[in-house]
């Protein structure tokens, strides 16, 4: 039976594949803390912290803090935000995480999924939890086009052995010609970082 064992966590390392995926699901305690965690001041400071980190970035092009990366291609758009123990526990990093994904969901936005995974690495479990939103349907503007709004936003939190690595928010805008531009990202940080 342990040779079973091995041989599946081995053909999972190498296929990359997950050994175990689920939708998110949260305790009744992880919700209370959640709303607990809105009304408190480090809410506000992770928030503020990444306001402030984005004004920055949208004023001189450089924010002031290693531990965030803005991501700007010509495909996406999005940030990093590595986790720092000074800066929150990891129950507060991961409130930040279900946070964004509800202030997207104001911008009308519905959840596509909110899915885990998990991964056998050789060293490490990896999970990556994820919020993958899209827009919600639209009727089409004058010319026939649909409104994008920021295009499909997926929202990730990244674990090794239940220690949170990063948060990664990533706005992915539709190429084709039947939508509508997308929306400003920095439209979308100062909406979502109020």
């Amino acid at each position: 039976m342990l040779d079973f064992f091995k041989n599946l966590f081995q053909k999972q390392t190498v296929a990359n594949s997950p050994v175990l995926h689920e939708l998110i699901s949260r305790t009744n305690e992880e919700k209370h803390q959640y709303e607990i965690w809105k009304l408190n001041d480090h809410k506000d400071y992770l928030v503020g912290f990444l306001a402030k980190q984005f004004d920055d970035y949208f004023t001189t092009q450089n924010p002031q803090s290693d531990n965030l990366l803005i991501l700007h291609t010509q495909k996406s758009r999005g940030f990093m935000l590595t986790y720092q123990p000074v800066q929150a526990t990891a129950q507060q990093f991961q409130c930040l995480f279900d946070y964004l994904k509800e202030q997207v969901k104001k911008l009308n936005y519905r959840v596509y999924v909110s899915d885990v995974k998990n991964f056998a690495r050789p060293t490490y479990v990896q999970t990556i939890e994820r919020h993958y939103l899209k827009p919600r349907f639209s009727l089409p503007d004058e010319q026939g086009k649909l409104n994008q709004l920021y295009g499909n936003i997926t929202i990730e939190h990244l674990l090794h052995n239940d220690r949170p690595i990063q948060i990664k928010f990533i706005c992915h805008p539709y190429s084709d010609h039947n939508f509508t531009n997308p929306l400003h990202f920095k439209d979308l940080m100062q909406q979502i970082l109020l």
